[in-house]
């Protein structure tokens, strides 16, 4: 074979342009190299090149392999490539294809490290920027969409974040979409009702929400919160005992207070804002604790039937509940006479009050009803604090009244009018019944003889006037002989009464019609002849 010319620089820029002293520099080849004949020999483009002993064949390609061209080594100070093979647009490598080091010093340059510039017109939505593979499986992939999608080589496991929903929404995907065959949207993140974002905008919101059809799940440690499909949230493998829900503001030291309420349930809106629910009524609804340090101390609770236990509870506004349980103490503001302290449900204008310190009274129907002194003293219909019962009104009672000690008695205002009225009433007493007005006595029944005592005149039937012939029952009737007493009337008497009976009459004018005694116990009188 013979060996062919040493080639020159100017031979080679016949066939190519070089650029600068450094043929590793810059090299645009404007044409196959594949149509330069003959070897490269020169010692000089050897090292130059760092191609060694390269042949140029005429042929459609040129094997790159080992790291060598056609089993020349490739090695320079800022290019290693160890190994490549490239056929019909597929890079093989057993080691890293290409190292890239820049150094980015300027603060007002924005750097590339790597740019992919795509021109799409008609392509797949599944298209790819780039697709790393592990044994022909995809391992970490982004689309023409921007949407990543990272995977275990089995494709098994899978997930990653895309752009969806209305402007500025995101999601993370994970597994499979049977609907669609790519990555199912499970999370996603936005503001919302935004124009600005955050705090410039005091109607947006930060959203997150979950798209499982059984629940939103959050991670930390042990615990595990989620939103179930029946609407419920829930704590999974959580080893302490209580749940800690502090409000702060992020990124500062300010507490924030939980707010539970019903706005913006519109049209319809729920009967209850916040409900709780035992199936147990051994156990507690609520308990009401102070915190110090890690140590809980209670204050009270509300029990699974219902009953409020509180040791020391003072309520301000209206407190409204069925059954309350206190160790101590439930204090109130005073009330008032149609707004009382303490009330009942539908009917806040009843019930009781404190008009001032040490006096407690009850209203109905928004007025006071009864009252009860400092003094111990009580008055109903007016507040009097003078007597241990001041009463405007009537008295009725259907049984009896107990005095009791030695000054216990019934004293009736010296006013007109007033009177002891009964009718088939009994007053019993353990010592004499005694009348007085203006501290004097007046009439006295002795309780062990059963004698009569009167101080003034003694009046009977004065309102009533004199019958003709007299009236049966109308007169002093003595013992329980049925009509055995003194009668009264005018003209001669026509009563019946009982044998022994006397008859005074109101026109008598002579010594023997003035006054009569009955002689057989019906209507028979016979006169009794006076001294004049």
């Amino acid at each position: 074979m013979t060996t062919p010319p040493r080639q020159t620089y100017a031979d080679l820029a016949t066939e190519a342009d070089v650029v600068g002293t450094d043929l590793i520099a810059t090299w645009r080849s404007t044409g196959p190299l594949k149509t330069v004949t003959g070897a490269i020999l020169s010692d000089y483009i050897e090292t130059a090149l760092g191609l060694g002993t390269m042949a140029t064949q005429d042929a459609d390609s040129v094997a790159i392999t080992g790291g060598t061209i056609d089993g020349t080594a490739i090695t320079d100070g800022s290019i290693n490539v160890p190994a490549i093979t490239l056929a019909g647009g597929t890079a093989i490598v057993d080691a890293p294809l290409v190292v890239a080091t820049q150094t980015w010093n300027e603060g007002t340059t924005v750097f590339t490290a790597l740019d992919v510039n795509v021109t799409d017109t008609a392509s797949n939505a599944t298209s790819r920027f780039h697709d790393y593979q592990i044994a022909g499986n995809s391992i970490h992939r982004v689309l023409k969409t921007g949407e990543t999608i990272i995977s275990n080589a089995a494709g098994t496991s899978l997930g990653g974040m895309k752009r969806t929903g209305n402007a500025g929404e995101m999601a993370l995907t994970s597994l499979i979409d049977p609907s669609t065959g790519g990555p199912a949207e499970v999370l996603r993140w936005y503001w919302e009702n935004s124009t600005q974002v955050g705090a410039n905008d005091p109607n947006s919101a930060a959203v997150i929400r979950g798209f499982g059809g059984n629940r939103f799940s959050v991670e930390s440690g042990a615990a595990l919160v989620h939103i179930a499909a029946n609407g419920r949230f829930e704590w999974e493998g959580l080893v302490s005992d209580r749940l800690l829900f502090v409000g702060y503001e992020a990124g500062s030291s300010i507490g924030k207070t939980f707010d539970f309420n019903n706005s913006g349930q519109t049209p319809t809106q729920a009967d209850q804002v916040m409900s709780i629910s035992t199936t147990n009524a051994a156990k507690k609804l609520l308990q009401f604790c102070s915190l110090s340090g890690s140590t809980y101390t209670e204050l009270g609770n509300v029990s699974g039937a219902g009953v409020l236990n509180m040791p020391s509870a003072v309520f301000t506004g209206n407190a409204q509940a069925a059954n309350v349980i206190v160790d101590t103490q439930v204090s109130a503001a005073r009330g008032t006479t149609g707004a009382p302290a303490y009330s009942f449900t539908g009917d806040l204008d009843v019930g009781m009050w404190s008009p001032s310190a040490n006096v407690l009274a009850f209203s109905t129907t928004g007025t006071e009803a009864i009252r009860i002194h400092g003094s111990r003293n009580v008055s109903i219909g007016n507040t009097t604090d003078s007597d241990k019962l001041s009463v405007t009104g009537d008295i009725r009672a259907s049984n009896r009244y107990y005095g009791v000690g030695t000054t216990a008695y019934v004293q009736l205002d010296d006013g007109v009018g007033a009177r002891i009225a009964y009718g088939n009433a009994v007053l019993n007493v353990g010592g004499p019944v005694v009348f007085s007005n203006s501290g004097t006595e007046r009439f006295r029944v002795s309780n062990s003889t059963g004698d009569v005592t009167a101080t003034g005149s003694l009046q009977m039937l004065s309102g009533t006037a004199v019958p003709a012939g007299g009236t049966a029952g109308a007169g002093l009737k003595v013992s329980s002989t049925s009509n055995f007493g003194v009668f009264f009337g005018s003209g001669a008497p026509t009563l019946s009464a009982a044998k022994g009976s006397l008859y005074l009459r109101s026109d008598g004018s002579g010594i023997n019609d003035r006054m009569y005694v009955n002689t057989n116990g019906t209507t028979t009188w016979t006169a009794v002849v006076t001294v004049a």
